[in-house]
């Protein structure tokens, strides 16, 4: 079989990448010939179970592998994952809008069933990795997620709303998202939480941050420096996800500005700290 990269790389990329954020491995490599999922990762009450593939360059067997391994990820629900994780090159993110296009409705539908189920893309070469929701498919030419609960029989009016962007998340996410409102408001009373389609402005005089509600975390946008916002987020608890410049340039124009996943409210010092560092900054300018 003709492969550019295979699944023993992506599965070395990511032992090496989790254990330095603070993963515990649960189990070891497997030897030939053994089951079970190739990478077992716990942090606090976060179970992950990775799924690793290669990149077939025959495309056929491309495909054959990714369903596979889509009802690996699944099937490791029953051993009590919190998180089911596809771990692929990221060759495959070419390709990724193109095939939830084309399953349209069921890809939607796969990923409400699937809450846990997630994309994981990674650079073998530059020893990186970024995390997708299944319902991050399909994105918009800018690489912006469309909305996973979009439905072509509601109105845009009822997708302008917070109750659209809240519903159908776990009790975990809604915990969060209150959490950070509420820090936000304690912070300035007069701050304004404005729902588009695709996000949650968060409004001083301008939008200074956007809130992206997702199934099981909150991505927030920030409309600050990434080495600003790294220095703030120092125990690494909370991800911080660069933006390519043309990502950049759509949710800040000239600012510069990055995201930061959040799964849960520990290590919450920190973010509180970013939101008043962001206020202080957009009213400095």
């Amino acid at each position: 079989m003709a492969l550019s990269e295979s699944g023993e790389q992506v599965e070395s990329v990511l032992r090496r990448l989790l254990s330095q954020q603070g993963y515990e491995l649960l189990n070891k490599p497997r030897a030939h010939g053994e089951t079970g999922a190739d990478i077992i990762a716990r942090k606090g009450d976060v179970q992950v179970f990775i799924e690793c593939i290669g990149f077939q360059e025959v495309a056929p067997l491309r495909s054959k592998q990714f369903y596979e391994v889509f009802f690996r990820a699944i099937s490791r629900l029953k051993d009590g994952a919190t998180r089911c994780v596809l771990a692929l090159p990221i060759r495959f993110k070419r390709g990724m809008n193109q095939r939830a296009n084309h399953y349209d409705e069921a890809w939607k539908r796969i990923g409400d069933a699937f809450p846990e189920l997630e994309i994981w893309f990674v650079n073998v070469k530059g020893n990186t990795y970024e995390e997708h929701e299944w319902n991050y498919w399909p994105v918009d030419p800018l690489g912006n997620a469309l909305s996973p609960s979009f439905d072509k029989e509601t109105s845009e009016t009822s997708r302008n709303t917070e109750e659209f962007h809240l519903q159908n998340r776990q009790p975990k996410t809604l915990e969060i998202y209150e959490e950070l409102k509420q820090s936000f408001i304690n912070l300035k009373n007069t701050l304004q939480f404005k729902p588009t389609m695709g996000y949650i402005g968060v409004v001083d005089a301008k939008r200074i941050a956007f809130i992206k509600v997702q199934k099981n975390k909150i991505r927030l946008v920030v409309l600050m420096a990434e080495s600003e916002i790294r220095d703030i987020l120092r125990s690494e608890h909370h991800k911080v996800v660069s933006h390519s410049k043309s990502t950049q340039r759509y949710w800040g124009g000239n600012n510069p500005n990055c995201s930061v996943e959040i799964y849960d409210i520990e290590h919450w010092d920190e973010i509180e700290n970013l939101m008043v560092r962001l206020v202080e900054k957009h009213q400095e300018a």
